[in-house]
C-alpha cells in the first residue's frame, strides 16, 4: 500500500486533544485490509501521547468479533460488517451490542495482469469466473455457463484463467462471497492467500491470473477492471473505482462512483468498540482520531477514501453523543 507522512498533529474536529493525560494499553485485532491505517493511526496517537502503547493483531476480519468478545481487544477493525450471529453472540456475552463506526471507504477491485487485454467485466462475468454455484442473475442477458478461459471474455491469446483470492478470515473473502457471487461458493481452483499484497503479488506474476483485493493494494504490475452492474456489455455501462478528469485533492469527485455506490464492490470499514471497558477513553480518543481531518487524511494516503462530509459528520455526531 501507498506510504504516508506524519507531518503533525494539528487536529480539526480532534476529542484526542481533550485528553491530555491519556496512558495505558489500547489493542486491536482484526482486518489485514486496515493493516497498514489501523497501524499509521496507532503511531500517530501514541507519538501525540507517548504513556499510550498501542498493540495490533491483523489476521483478518472474522478474528475480530470474537477478540472484541472476549475483552481480548479494545478495537475491531473490520472490512465488512459484523453477521447478525456475530452481533447475536457479542449481546449474550455482555447484554448489550458492540458499537460500529464507519472509518473510511474502500473499492474492493478485480485485478488482471497489466498487459491482460480485458479492460472491463460485469458482475455476471466475475460470478461465471469465480464461483462454482453461479447464483448471480442481473439480467436478460445473463448467462448462468462457467467462465474459465480468457477467450471467453476477449480476443486474446491468453489462457485458462487462474484464480487468487483471499482466504476465509478475511473480511474481503466475505464481502467478496456475498456481493460477487451473491453468497455463492468458490471455485475449487481458486488459491486462497492471507494477505491482500499476496494476491496483488501473484495476480502481477501471471498473465492469466485474476483476483481480488481492496484497491489501497494495487501495483504497477496490475490493473484494476472497471466493472458493470448489468448483465450486458453495453457502451457506458463501466464504473471505475476513481473519476481520472478530478483531481485527487477532491475525493468525493475523484472516487464518485465509490462515493454514490455506483461502483458495484464499494465498502465502509468499521471500527467496532465495546462501551463501558478500562480502555474506554482510549478507545474514544483514538475513533476520534480516525475521524479527525488528519485522520481522514491518513487514510486517504493509506490508499482508501475518506469518509463523505455528510457519513464523516454522523460518525462524529454519534461518537460525541457516546
Amino acid at each position: 500500500m501507498q506510504r504516508y507522512l506524519i507531518v503533525g498533529l494539528a487536529l480539526t474536529h480532534c476529542a484526542v486533544c481533550a485528553h491530555a493525560q491519556l496512558a495505558g494499553t489500547l489493542t486491536s485485532s482484526g482486518s489485514d485490509t486496515m493493516r497498514e491505517v489501523m497501524a499509521g493511526w496507532g503511531k500517530a496517537f501514541t507519538e501525540a501521547h507517548p504513556d499510550v502503547s498501542f498493540q495490533m493483531q491483523a489476521r483478518g476480519s472474522a478474528t475480530a468479533p470474537e477478540a472484541l468478545n472476549r475483552g481480548q481487544s479494545d478495537l475491531a477493525p473490520m472490512s465488512r460488517a459484523m453477521t447478525s450471529e456475530e452481533i447475536d453472540a457479542f449481546r449474550q456475552a455482555h447484554g448489550d451490542e458492540p458499537r460500529a463506526y464507519r472509518v473510511a471507504l474502500d473499492a474492493l477491485a478485480v485485478y488482471v495482469h497489466r498487459d491482460n487485454p480485458v479492460s472491463g467485466l460485469s458482475m455476471d462475468q466475475i460470478d461465471a469466473i469465480f464461483s462454482q454455484t453461479r447464483r448471480c442473475q442481473r439480467g436478460f442477458f445473463s448467462d448462468s455457463s462457467p467462465i474459465d478461459h480468457w477467450n471467453d471474455v476477449s480476443f486474446s491469446r491468453l489462457g485458462a484463467i487462474e484464480l487468487y483470492g483471499r482466504d476465509a478470515l478475511s473480511g474481503t473473502h466475505a464481502f467478496f462471497a456475498e456481493t460477487a457471487l451473491c453468497s455463492g461458493r468458490f471455485k475449487d481452483s481458486i488459491v486462497e492467500l492471507e494477505d491482500s499484497a499476496s494476491v496483488v503479488e501473484a495476480v502481477a506474476g501471471n498473465p492469466n491470473a485474476i483476483g481480488y483485493a481492496g484497491i489501497g493494494y494495487r501495483t504497477d504490475g496490475v490493473r484494476a477492471v472497471a466493472l458493470s452492474p448489468q448483465a450486458s456489455g453495453f457502451e457506458g455501462a463501466y464504473y471505475s473505482y476513481s473519476v481520472d478528469q478530478y483531481s485527487d485533492d477532491d475525493p468525493e469527485r475523484r472516487y464518485g462512483w465509490v462515493v454514490r455506490g455506483r461502483y458495484p464492490l464499494s465498502r465502509y470499514l468499521h471500527i467496532y468498540t465495546h462501551d463501558g471497558g478500562d480502555s474506554d477513553a482510549l478507545v474514544h480518543a483514538f475513533v476520534a482520531f480516525a475521524l479527525s481531518d488528519t485522520g481522514q487524511g491518513m487514510a486517504h494516503d493509506a490508499g482508501f477514501i475518506p469518509l463523505p462530509k455528510r457519513v464523516l459528520a454522523s460518525e462524529r455526531a454519534r461518537l460525541g453523543g457516546r
